[in-house]
């Protein structure tokens, strides 16, 4: 073991996000960024769980980051807000936008899985991930 390595380089990272943005500081986001670009140089694999509300600067920075990305069912994933999107477009958004089975139909997911069952789905992508 090395003694000067960092501790946040371990065999795997597994990082919950669930912000609505409003109390995140960017350069908090931006350290834990830097952070996890050291993880993927080192060859460490990076699982984003998001649950319900991920938006904001979480999800600007690294919540979508994830060499896999999980979400809750039903949760809200996104920038900002809907009512923020629809006052700034003017229009109401797509049914279920920004929903994580939207998030996910539109490829920035990888699974959605419920929270009862978490455990074993972790289990068996780490498994895979240590072959």
């Amino acid at each position: 073991s090395d003694k000067n390595k960092d501790p946040l380089l371990n065999d795997f990272q597994i990082r919950w996000c669930a912000d609505d943005g409003s109390r995140t500081f960017t350069y908090a986001n931006g350290k834990t960024s830097a952070k996890l670009a050291l993880l993927e140089k080192e060859g460490i694999p990076f699982i984003s769980l998001l649950t319900d509300p991920t938006t904001g600067g979480v999800t600007a920075s690294y919540a979508m980051l994830g060499d896999f990305n999980i979400a809750e069912p039903g949760s809200l994933i996104g920038f900002a807000g809907p009512r923020v999107i629809r006052e700034t477009i003017g229009k109401d958004l797509p049914k279920g936008f920004q929903s994580a089975e939207f998030v996910l139909d539109h490829g920035f997911l990888d699974f959605i899985v419920d929270r009862r069952n978490l455990k074993a789905r972790l289990t068996t992508l780490l498994k895979l991930l240590g072959n």
